[in-house]
């Protein structure tokens, strides 16, 4: 699920003991959290905008207000992750408890030799830790973008996007 949150960010003040221009920024404080985008932040960003003209009216020494909305991270349950998925003749298998699998087909590599990892799932950014040959810890890590019973997509610190399929047990 997409969302956001609006935040009022650098509400600058002045007191009156103050003889410069000097001033000194309030702590950004978080005004609304929303589910859909852009609908609803734009209805209540209006909202609070008045909001923020009113707090204006009342207090006169808040000389500056920004709005800004920022996407929240979705997050991602690490069960949705358990079973088999299918990419092309690439295979990936999660078990519940954080091991798994990976094999390729079309080189020949079968589910009894898939190179074994563990691989936690926190917020929405995956990390498989693979033991290699001598002791070796080979990490990857993805920042996952959808995730359901169906569809996993993950995307990678080069901005590649990997889509796979869940496999069905029959």
């Amino acid at each position: 699920m997409l969302g956001c949150v609006l935040l009022l960010a650098g509400c600058h003040s002045r007191t009156e003991s103050q003889e410069t221009d000097s001033e000194s920024v309030a702590d950004t404080q978080v005004v609304a959290e929303v589910d859909t985008i852009p609908q609803v932040v734009a209805d209540t960003a209006e909202v609070v905008t008045k909001k923020v003209h009113v707090l204006q009216h009342e207090s006169p020494e808040i000389t500056n207000l920004r709005l800004f909305a920022r996407k929240q991270r979705t997050i991602y349950s690490p069960s949705l992750m358990v079973g088999e998925w299918l990419r092309a003749a690439e295979h990936e298998e999660y078990f519940a408890d954080n091991t798994g699998r990976r094999w390729d087909t079309s080189e020949d590599i079968q589910r009894d030799e898939a190179q074994v990892f563990t691989w936690t799932l926190d917020s929405n950014f995956l990390t498989l830790k693979y033991t290699m040959a001598f002791g070796a810890v080979m990490v990857r890590q993805y920042v996952v973008t959808f995730v359901d019973n169906e569809s996993l997509v993950y995307r990678d610190a080069f901005g590649d996007s990997f889509m796979w399929d869940k496999v069905v047990s029959e």
